[in-house]
């Protein structure tokens, strides 16, 4: 149903390794991923969105953060409550 692509490797080495995971080294994987995904008619995991937004918001490019934010309410809506309070941090 979902294509994880190296999202959980990423997540795990930001965590474990942050000097082997920056946010330019995340933003290139993951967006290969997504891209990945909609080639293969597979859906983007819930929290990838959101994840990117979070990189790009550590590179500085809050715009950018934002539209990634908002496209995560508009695929997983549950999302919605948590994101918008993401959203009023970064205010």
């Amino acid at each position: 149903l979902y294509n994880w692509g190296s999202y959980q490797t990423q997540l795990y080495t930001m965590y474990s390794k942050p000097e082997k995971a920056s946010a330019q080294q995340q933003v290139l994987a993951i967006e290969k991923d997504i891209q990945k995904s909609k080639a293969t008619n597979q859906a983007v995991p819930p929290g990838v969105y959101a994840h990117l937004a979070y990189q790009y918001s550590l590179m500085g490019d809050l715009q950018r953060a934002r539209q990634y934010m908002e496209l995560e309410k508009q695929v997983y809506p549950e999302s919605t409550v948590y994101i918008n309070r993401l959203l009023l941090r970064m205010n």
